[in-house]
């Protein structure tokens, strides 16, 4: 491995990252789960779904489903879905809500870090394949990187969505500077360790009881591992709050409106 890849796979960390969410999957669920109701829906989700254009009747993956919230809202558009996680505790909530609703969604324990483990769902079996805020929590990207152009369709796309690389590390720190001349504040970012791609760990939210990985990695890094192994990039986006989202806490993330928390990229298998 080259000093420029160092940080894009980390296979010695994979067991320990993946034992971490074991532990802290339900506590954070039951943190994060009401805020993504309006985080993500409100920012990341409608971007998600205008890159994945999703037709009913067509198949589509959700990797590091979670509990399976936008797993089902893809199911509501008339797609057979499956979404797939390696943290029992996320898709046994997963299937009881997906059960309660009535929504059919079929939920497997895979592996994203695992080649084999994610062949297995099916060659050329996928129309649409998405990841939602889960790369930068995986130690190894390669596997994965390998694994897509095999289960999409000719043609087939795939969305990610991570925390932004640049502004959204968990390194960047925000910055809320007071102007008493004209009684306003400037929100900004700064970010001083961009092209360090070593793991870090740290907190979700405040309330986390154990530090999880983070795998932040570069732009280039997060996109060439997929370019050298035959996807193509279509689409680039970097959305932001709205004006209309406020946030409690002056350094809350929904008050930089001019800074984008998310990165979005949509990839597509060339058709053969």
């Amino acid at each position: 491995m080259t000093e420029k890849n160092v940080g894009l796979d980390n296979p010695e960390l994979n067991q320990e990252a993946n034992a971490i969410w074991e532990r802290i999957s339900g506590p954070w669920d039951d943190e994060m789960g009401p805020i993504g109701e309006s985080f993500f829906t409100q920012v990341s989700d409608p971007v998600a779904d205008r890159l994945l254009d999703l037709k009913s009747g067509e198949v589509a993956l959700d990797i590091a489903c979670g509990a399976g919230r936008y797993a089902r809202h893809m199911a509501e558009k008339g797609v057979t879905t499956i979404g797939v996680d390696h943290a029992e505790e996320f898709l046994s909530r997963a299937r009881a809500m997906s059960e309660k609703s009535g929504i059919d969604v079929k939920f497997k324990h895979v592996d994203a870090t695992d080649f084999d483990q994610l062949i297995a769902l099916g060659e050329e079996k996928f129309d649409a394949i998405n990841c939602t805020m889960g790369l930068m929590n995986m130690a190894s990207l390669t596997p994965l990187a390998r694994a897509i152009p095999r289960l999409l369709k000719p043609g087939g796309r795939f969305v990610f969505i991570v925390a932004h690389p640049v502004f959204g590390r968990a390194s960047a720190r925000r910055v809320v500077e007071d102007d008493h001349s004209t009684g306003t504040q400037r929100h900004s970012i700064t970010s001083w360790d961009y092209l360090d791609a070593t793991p870090d760990m740290g907190f979700s939210h405040r309330n986390q009881t154990e530090k999880q990985y983070f795998f932040d990695r570069p732009i280039e890094m997060l996109l060439n591992v997929f370019f050298e192994h035959g996807m193509v990039m279509d689409r680039l986006e970097e959305p932001a709050f709205h004006d209309e989202m406020k946030g409690s806490r002056s350094t809350a993330w929904a008050n930089f409106k001019l800074m984008p928390f998310f990165m979005a990229v949509r990839l597509r298998r060339i058709a053969n």
